[in-house]
């Protein structure tokens, strides 16, 4: 079987939205009352409530991710305009509890977009895996995850991919790609492709991821990945 005659997506060749994930540095005594006064006070003034905000407990520093949607750059620059303000009492009060922050921004790659809440009922946990590609194979390396590899761990394995972004204002340009999981066991269950599925009709799609994620492999330069646990009600 050959995968490239079986994958015909396409990443998207227009930039409709950006996306940032911000990164802040604070104090474990202060982490409950930074994301009170995000939660309460900053999101509601702002009218732009970001998909999410984790904690990263395993593959690097103690930090806080916050992940937020945009219309582009420019929309982004209101919201900094904002926090800039003198007269942001709220927003001084986040500052006071945070140690040091950086802004990472990112263009979507996947048809895949999360805009809304999540749904399930239990916040389980997330990754955030990045990637560095070479510019040739992009593309590729897109249209094997999306239509490869994703529709098997979606319905053969329960994970639920967010979306693949590239990022366009970074120290590095690499590929970033979220995925939810019920747990730990459940990430750690899920690192390889399984054994062949039962289900006749889960037979194709597991065929296809299997060369899906070796053609993957062979497109990655290197991978580091993190996980996340959600410390926000909101979850994308």
């Amino acid at each position: 079987m050959v995968i490239k005659k079986k994958i015909q997506g396409k990443a998207p060749t227009t930039v409709d939205m950006i996306y940032t994930l911000s990164t802040f540095y604070v104090d474990r005594s202060d982490v409950a009352e930074f994301v009170r006064i995000n939660e309460e006070e900053i999101w509601p003034q702002l009218g732009t409530v970001p998909l999410g905000l984790w904690s990263v407990i395993m593959g690097g520093p103690n930090r806080l991710l916050m992940l937020c949607r945009y219309d582009s750059l420019q929309h982004w620059q209101t919201t900094c305009d904002w926090y800039a303000d003198a007269d942001s009492g709220v927003a001084a009060g986040r500052t006071n509890v945070i140690d040091a922050a950086e802004v990472t921004g990112l263009r979507p790659l996947t048809r895949r977009r999360p805009t809304d809440q999540a749904p399930e009922s239990q916040p389980g946990i997330y990754t955030m895996r990045t990637f560095k590609v070479a510019a040739e194979n992009l593309r590729r390396f897109v249209e094997v995850s999306e239509e490869g590899w994703w529709p098997w761990v979606e319905a053969g394995q329960g994970l639920r991919p967010l979306a693949q972004w590239i990022s366009i204002v970074a120290p590095e340009t690499r590929v970033y790609m979220m995925a939810r999981y019920d747990d730990m066991a459940h990430w750690e269950a899920t690192r390889q492709v399984g054994p062949k599925p039962e289900d006749p009709e889960l037979i194709p799609v597991w065929e296809t991821a299997r060369e899906a994620i070796a053609e993957r492999g062979s497109l990655i330069i290197d991978t580091n990945v993190c996980v996340l646990r959600p410390i926000s009600q909101r979850r994308p």
